[in-house]
């Protein structure tokens, strides 16, 4: 039997997330809501600006309130989000998160009025069901909070062709 560990980890698509990987879902998983049987909105039709590729800057946060960048970590990350509410999250060019994603807007510990937030379907109403609050940072720069406390505040720049 494995031994729990002082830091926690998620299994995604039959691999060990690492830390950063980890405090990205942990945001999400954060602030849960009532989820019905229905898929729910698409991010199409709540949050159209999240669709795209998105290029990982950098993340800042942790207890230590470190921050990691592609620089620093020797090693890049992509998400893609699709207008059928698909999530995939590269490390390097392995897949480590792969999700159908729905957008709410819901109170978190982090705002006083509700704020969007992006959830994982599948995971429903169990703890860590919601993962990111998101805001935009002009039109191509995004921003994911982990929704918990000494978590990261992930920044991304919209892939442009």
């Amino acid at each position: 039997m494995e031994q729990p560990s002082t830091t926690p980890v998620h299994r995604a698509g039959g691999q060990w997330v690492s830390r950063a990987v980890n405090s990205l879902v942990l945001t999400l998983v954060g602030s849960v809501i009532g989820c019905t049987s229905s898929a729910g909105p698409t991010v199409e039709q709540t949050a159209t600006g999240l669709v795209g590729s998105w290029d990982w800057l950098w993340s800042s946060g942790g207890i230590g309130g470190g921050t990691q960048s592609p620089e620093s970590t020797g090693w890049t990350q992509r998400l893609e989000i699709t207008s059928d509410s698909i999530l995939r999250w590269f490390r390097q060019d392995t897949v480590v998160l792969s999700e159908r994603i729905s957008s709410v807007r819901r109170k978190t510990p982090f705002s006083a009025d509700t704020a969007d937030v992006i959830r994982i379907v599948s995971w429903g109403d169990v703890v860590g069901g919601d993962l990111w609050l998101y805001e935009f940072w002009g039109a191509d720069t995004l921003r994911l909070r982990d929704l918990c406390y000494d978590c990261y505040d992930h920044v991304w720049a919209r892939q442009t062709f």
